[in-house]
């Protein structure tokens, strides 16, 4: 297996990652995330529910997959108000946005 421009390579077939959940891995940093959607534009779904060690600058590193409509947030305790900011300015195509199980959204002081 080796990563195609726009997608995943196995021999001579590309396959196209519309729909992923990275739902639960508790380590995944900001830089993990970048790397796992390095390659993927053409993700429409993006479930990072309970992926609790990400926080804003985790969301700097979507502004390569604007094809996003569907983002699902729950149980991400440490992203604030810079992340609704920053999905606001680079997510254009957002559509759904689930925050369920956030105590607070207030900006970093």
């Amino acid at each position: 297996m080796c990563r195609a421009e726009k997608g995943i390579r196995f021999g001579d077939i590309v396959f196209y990652v519309f729909k992923l959940s990275l739902y639960g891995l508790r380590k995944l940093s900001s830089h993990g995330l970048s790397l796992c959607l390095k390659g993927m534009s053409h993700i429409e779904c993006l479930d990072l529910s309970s992926c609790i060690a990400l926080d804003d600058n985790a969301f700097r590193t979507l502004g390569d997959s604007v094809k996003i409509h569907t983002l699902r947030l729950y149980n991400v305790p440490q992203i604030t108000g810079v992340t609704l900011a920053i999905l606001a300015s680079r997510l254009q195509g957002l559509r759904e946005l689930s925050l369920y199980g956030l105590s607070t959204l207030t900006p970093k002081p």
